[in-house]
């Protein structure tokens, strides 16, 4: 969204468009439904337009929320690297992808120091496919999120939090540096031995979670990577 000095406001879609575009013109009566995924709905609603569905239907429509990532007043040059970056490779971007795209700086370091520290290497927990994706960041996202403002399993609220740490660093910086310290600490704390249950990432989260209480209690630190 770009803000001028009036109020107006212009917004810009950077991944989506296609989307939209089918939104906008199956409301607009441009084509039917078909080929619905659900069986009980296209029993329902198969070769419907728009301006045939009930009208709570039609209410349900207009009232879902789309989740969205809104940018405000970033330059021209900027957007369009977004948009290189986002469209680079054929294939649904995951959440993480994006926030590395869109939102790079100290915390998305952070994030990457977490990734690559000693326990995340030998607890096993994160398959290659996972770290391509980006699934190692946003765990580790999540996990030092929900020690510092306490849990949530809302998908929503991550966003939330990560804009909030990546626009205020500085504020989190000696909680984040105490995190890795927390890694660490595990790396002694805990036998690692080929797969243990804590290779698995529910469980992981749940050390994680549980240790950030009594880190200070736990053995002494090594080195954070």
């Amino acid at each position: 969204y770009e803000t001028g000095a009036d109020g107006e406001q212009v917004a810009s879609v950077v991944d989506g468009q296609q989307r939209l575009t089918a939104l906008l013109q199956f409301v607009d009566n441009a084509f039917p439904l078909s080929d619905l995924d659900d069986g009980a709905l296209g029993e329902l609603y198969e070769g419907y337009f728009f301006k045939d569905l009930p009208a709570d239907v039609r209410r349900d429509f207009f009232d879902y929320r789309f989740p969205i990532r809104r940018l405000s007043n970033l330059s021209d040059a900027f957007v369009r690297s977004v948009f290189a970056r986002v469209n680079r490779v054929n294939m649904v971007l995951t959440e993480q992808e994006l926030r590395n795209a869109i939102i790079p700086g100290p915390f998305n370091e952070f994030l990457k120091d977490c990734a690559s520290h000693e326990l995340a290497l030998v607890s096993g927990v994160f398959s290659p496919q996972r770290r391509q994706r980006g699934g190692d960041l946003e765990f580790f996202a999540e996990s030092f999120g929900s020690c510092i403002f306490g849990l949530s399993n809302k998908k929503a609220e991550l966003n939330e939090r990560y804009d909030s740490m990546s626009a205020d660093f500085e504020g989190v910086q000696a909680l984040a540096d105490e995190y890795l310290e927390l890694l660490s600490r595990l790396v002694t704390a805990v036998k690692w031995e080929g797969r243990t249950r804590w290779s698995n990432i529910v469980d992981m989260f749940s050390l994680l979670h549980a240790s950030w209480s009594v880190r200070d209690a736990l053995p002494g630190a090594q080195d954070s990577e």
